[in-house]
């Protein structure tokens, strides 16, 4: 078989600027990255001085009150320190509590303590559960001034509360709802998405070979409005994300497109057409507003095309077998081409409620090839096809997607 060789565009312009978006987004504020901690739906205070007087679900804050005890008040909400929460703030120690909430104004915030950060000794005791904690604070009298180890963003810390008697004050107390956080802290827990991918190929080489056997062009689908002049394939797929802690998210994504052609007749021809890659995948996502999110990443992983060719005359014939095959009366080839695949992307994500968004992303798809050619298989046998074209990739992607943030 021998085919002409058309080059594709070159497509450079559209890689180097996602490149110097992604990258700087990527990397923005790398050694300052904030870790997010999501209260339950309704805190739990296990400092027993305070009573909770909640409002409904939907409301981001919660109303608090100080009550009358006469016990010592550190004014903080305390959360399950369990393996996975300690895994995904780098903590390596084997005590401590979680701090999952503190009363605005209370003792524990005047002295520097938020939300997130692990309280690892009280006045030089080391803390393993939340009732040791509170005995320890119950031992103590309103004024006394306490020494408090806690862990922050990687970092072991040590700050002074001066411990609130039972004054009588109505304060509040900020709740994350599961799933949405304040200003710049909503970048999600990790999902997945059913996504739709325009792209362009170097098809020129393809589409003259397939039309010379009577086929249709396989790159149909007319133009995208504003951003594309050529026609492409819509191609579809998935994408999974799984938080790694600090706005990084890993995982894998996977995009395909298939069409098929029969040419019924004396002769029978069919031609079944593949595009596909998919790869793992490493984003970085950094929110700007509650319902708002940017997200950069890269994919890295293997691509290729795929051509099943089939020609018959006849049905095949189990006592004929050697005269038909002698004849070229049936036959059937097999044409791919495989390719190293890198995909740098920006995204954006409108989040409707907690765990639904809309995610629309702009890539560049690179490809390089395993070979020069294209190679044809016939019962498990590869051979090199003369003269075959270059076939590039290198072109951008387009992506819309549904997003579900549930894990």
């Amino acid at each position: 078989m021998k085919i002409q060789h058309t080059k594709g565009l070159k497509r450079s312009e559209p890689l180097i600027i996602i490149l110097l978006v992604a990258c700087s987004l990527m990397f923005q504020g790398m050694g300052q990255a904030q870790t997010v901690v999501r209260a339950p739906d309704q805190p739990t205070a296990r400092d027993e001085s305070v009573v909770v007087r909640p409002e409904p679900q939907r409301k981001r804050e919660v109303r608090m009150e100080i009550g009358s005890s006469e016990r010592p008040q550190l004014g903080v909400f305390l959360g399950d320190l369990n393996f996975e929460t300690a895994y995904k703030r780098h903590y390596d120690y084997t005590y401590g509590v979680l701090v999952d909430g503190v009363v605005n104004g209370g003792p524990a915030q005047k002295a520097g303590l938020m939300q997130g950060d692990i309280i690892m000794e009280f006045d030089g005791t080391k803390v393993r559960y939340g009732d040791q904690l509170e005995r320890l604070l119950n031992a103590k009298q309103a004024g006394d001034t306490v020494p408090i180890r806690y862990f922050r963003d990687g970092e072991v810390k040590q700050t002074e509360v001066t411990l609130q008697g039972p004054e009588q004050k109505e304060v509040q107390v900020t709740h994350r709802p599961r799933g949405f956080r304040p200003f710049a802290g909503n970048t999600g827990d990790g999902g997945f998405g059913f996504q739709a991918t325009w792209y362009t190929p170097d098809h020129a080489a393809i589409s003259q070979m397939l039309t010379s056997m009577g086929f249709s062009d396989v790159v149909s689908d007319p133009p995208v409005e504003g951003l594309t002049t050529e026609q492409g394939i819509l191609m579809r797929g998935f994408h999974f994300q799984f938080d790694s802690g600090h706005d990084w998210f890993w995982g894998f994504a996977f995009n395909n497109y298939k069409v098929s052609n029969r040419q019924a007749g004396e002769t029978i021809r069919q031609m079944d057409y593949k595009f596909g890659y998919w790869g793992f995948t490493m984003d970085r996502r950094v929110s700007f507003f509650r319902l708002f999110t940017l997200d950069a990443g890269m994919l890295a992983g293997t691509g290729s095309y795929k051509i099943q060719l089939l020609e018959t005359h006849e049905n095949p014939s189990w006592t004929d077998l050697n005269t038909q095959l002698n004849n070229s009366l049936n036959n059937y080839l097999e044409l791919k081409k495989k390719y190293i695949i890198v995909q740098p992307s920006v995204a954006a994500f409108i989040n409707f409620t907690d765990w639904f968004a809309l995610q629309g992303r702009v890539g560049y798809l690179w490809g390089y090839p395993l070979k020069n050619g294209w190679s044809a298989e016939v019962v498990g046998e590869n051979f090199e096809v003369a003269n075959s074209p270059e076939t590039k990739v290198g072109s951008p992607t387009y992506s819309l997607s549904f997003w579900f943030d549930i894990f």
